[in-house]
């Protein structure tokens, strides 16, 4: 669950970058899927960093 602080500031950002003007819902909505969104294509990376860290740590 996003904070209502949260919200406002997707707002803004969406409003400044497409000149759109969201609701409440509509934003938390939107926000909600641009943050799943971006756990899926991050959560790989970080599992291949802390990989590569390990062997590294285990090279010392």
């Amino acid at each position: 669950m996003l904070s209502t602080k949260a919200i406002h500031e997707f707002k803004e950002i969406y409003q400044e970058e497409f000149g759109v003007l969201l609701g409440d819902m509509q934003a938390m909505e939107l926000a909600n899927k641009f943050l799943n969104t971006m756990r899926i294509v991050l959560k790989p990376l970080s599992t291949k960093i802390k990989n590569e860290e390990h062997k590294q740590s285990k090279k010392v």
